[in-house]
């Protein structure tokens, strides 16, 4: 199949440019690969298996841990958690190289703190 026969055989909304740049739902935007109007759904994903990961390196990435908490794992271990009170959970320590700024109060656990 040539690629012209290709590209008149792409479901409406699908666009792919001269530079094989791609656009759904759009026209295809010269600076990224693949352009999107609309909304994406993912699965929810794991710390072991996020759904948005990097190449080469799948237990590593950003995913839905339950209702309203957005979630990164590295490693395959949970990082950092956003719930919807927009509070943040960190598995490990927090460090700075120079000041954290909060701008309410900070609870230090045992175990150590800043």
């Amino acid at each position: 199949m040539t690629r012209a026969k290709e590209m008149r055989d792409l479901p409406l909304g699908l666009d792919v440019d001269s530079s094989g740049n791609v656009g759904i739902a759009m026209t295809p935007d010269s600076a990224v690969k693949l352009s999107l109007s609309g909304s994406i759904g993912t699965t929810n994903g794991t710390d072991a298996a996020p759904t948005h990961t990097f190449y080469s390196d799948p237990d590593t990435g950003m995913y839905r841990s339950g209702a309203n908490a957005l979630s990164f794992s590295t490693g395959g271990s949970n990082a950092l958690t956003l719930n919807s009170s927009q509070n943040a959970s960190f598995a490990g320590t927090i460090t700075g190289s120079s000041s954290i700024t909060a701008t309410t109060t900070i609870n230090v656990g045992t175990g150590g703190g800043f």
